[in-house]
């Protein structure tokens, strides 16, 4: 799947054009700020990235992060809730169409393209008895409002 190609090489994208050179040639890396040090709520990410918050689920503050480029930003919001990962993957299923992975056992990995065009990696597992979910998105900054 070509789609899920470009999605599975955009962190790796990320991370080797993440950095740019100074002057004098030495890396300088890129800003990345937790969600508690912007003015951004659980809510505004899940907007930006183009998915609904999962009902009754909470953000853990300092776990979602937003990473600034010259083109374009990188959101990362997470959220914890007690439901379970069958239960929170077929929320997203109905929320966005075409939304294609799998559930594994006590993880899973989903992409797709939400309604405004986005691509989104939602990927979700267990942690202290809880499902983590991880709804990462690259936003062009035209694309952004």
């Amino acid at each position: 799947m070509k789609f899920g190609t470009v999605i599975a090489c955009a962190p790796l994208l990320l991370v080797l054009t993440g950095c740019g050179s100074t002057e004098d040639g030495a890396k300088a890396p890129k800003p990345k700020a937790a969600l508690s040090d912007v003015s951004i709520g659980p809510e505004q990410m899940a907007a930006k990235e183009g998915i609904p918050l999962y009902p009754g689920s909470q953000a853990p503050s300092g776990e979602s992060t937003i990473t600034p480029g010259a083109s374009e930003t990188r959101y990362e919001l997470v959220m914890v809730t007690p439901d379970s990962i069958g239960k929170v993957a077929d929320f997203y299923k109905r929320k966005i169409a075409g939304l294609d992975g799998k559930v594994t056992g006590e993880t899973a990995d989903f992409m797709g393209m939400t309604a405004v065009k986005i691509p989104v990696h939602i990927t979700m597992g267990v942690k202290a008895g809880k499902t983590v979910v991880r709804a990462a998105a690259v936003v062009a900054s035209n694309s952004e409002g």
